[in-house]
């Protein structure tokens, strides 16, 4: 089905409210430099290991969003709760839950695709 289809398949089996969520986060992501940047600054925190079972072929671990917001700080996910209405731990927690479907969906052959994310949320937004 390919990379956005996967992802479209994603959001119309959650509903609105999850298609706000994804779009929302997708946007986030691209608004802090793009997910190579987001996986860089997750990587030199604790969770390095984590993130690469996102880019390999096999289960990915989770990630609380306790770590998400050590390793990018709470500056930066605040700006998504605050785009979103919610409290900083459930902006964290939707980035635990999303970023690893984001980075899987944009590396299905376990390399990053550098511009894949830019045109998911094109045309999801399109």
């Amino acid at each position: 089905m390919g990379i956005f289809g996967d992802l479209v398949g994603e959001v119309l089996t959650g509903g609105g409210q999850k298609a706000d969520e994804i779009t929302s986060v997708m946007s986030w992501v691209n608004q802090q430099g793009g997910l190579p940047t987001i996986l860089a600054k997750l990587q030199q925190g604790e969770v390095g290991e984590v993130v690469k079972s996102w880019l390999s072929s096999g289960d990915n671990l989770h990630l609380s969003g306790e770590l998400v917001t050590q390793a990018l700080g709470s500056e930066s996910v605040s700006q998504l709760a605050d785009k979103l209405g919610i409290d900083l731990s459930q902006a964290a927690g939707l980035l635990a839950k999303y970023l690893p479907l984001l980075t899987d969906k944009a590396s299905p052959d376990g390399e990053l695709q550098q511009d894949a994310l830019s045109g998911m949320l094109g045309k999801l937004l399109g």
